[in-house]
């Protein structure tokens, strides 16, 4: 078995270390090459087309041996449709028509056999990564794993960022009840007694939040709003 053409691509795209990504071994191409020429293709080419997904990922997409093929002539199969080959029983005039007739068949074939025809071959090929290897099943389920947790601690910290906000958000709400800045009804409903316990609570509160609120937990910021209410 003849051995594989092998590719190397080493995109640049601006970088000034550029290195190799990907090997690609085309298979067959010295057979293709062969049966394009016995088909009267002159100076076949190979062509491999590459891609990159949205990930970044590079990798083939199809190789094509080709080239320009010249049609077999045409000329003999107009022959003989006019009146080149038929006895010039007519007339001086019927002569002329068909030798021009003739005439303007051979030009028509010889132009159409001058335009170039192009003739494709696909070439079977394989890939092998360089860079980036890709990920095995173990891997890609450990590379889950990682993102699930990493999604779990983000959630946890919003929550706990939220709870903070709406705790704050209250003991500033409730320090302006107890100063009558927001509502009288404290003031006119409310006991020394209770006037008291919700003033050294907020303060207790206050004092709790400084020294825990970069470090409490969603649970813990919850329970001293839920306490206070």
């Amino acid at each position: 078995m003849p051995s594989p053409c092998t590719a190397n691509v080493t995109p640049v795209f601006g970088s000034p270390r550029p290195s190799e990504l990907l090997k690609v071994d085309l298979l067959d191409v010295a057979e293709t090459i062969a049966n394009l020429t016995e088909h009267d293709v002159s100076d076949p080419i190979v062509k491999l087309t590459m891609k990159i997904d949205s990930r970044g990922l590079l990798s083939a997409v199809n190789a094509v041996a080709s080239g320009e093929q010249k049609n077999a002539s045409l000329t003999g199969k107009f022959m003989g449709l006019f009146g080149g080959s038929k006895d010039k029983t007519d007339g001086d005039a019927q002569g002329e028509i068909s030798e021009q007739d003739e005439a303007e068949a051979e030009k028509a074939a010889d132009e159409e056999d001058a335009k170039p025809k192009d003739k494709k071959m696909a070439l079977r090929f394989t890939e092998h990564a360089i860079g980036v290897k890709p990920l095995s099943s173990e891997s890609k389920k450990a590379s889950k794993r990682r993102l699930a947790k990493i999604k779990q601690v983000e959630a946890e910290v919003l929550e706990r960022e939220e709870a903070r906000n709406v705790l704050e958000g209250f003991l500033y709400r409730l320090q302006r009840v107890l100063d009558g800045s927001d509502t009288k009804a404290l003031q006119i409903h409310g006991s020394d007694e209770e006037k008291k316990k919700l003033t050294e609570g907020l303060s207790s509160a206050f004092a709790w939040l400084a020294e825990h609120a970069d470090t409490a937990d969603a649970a813990s910021l919850k329970k001293v709003r839920t306490d206070l209410e």
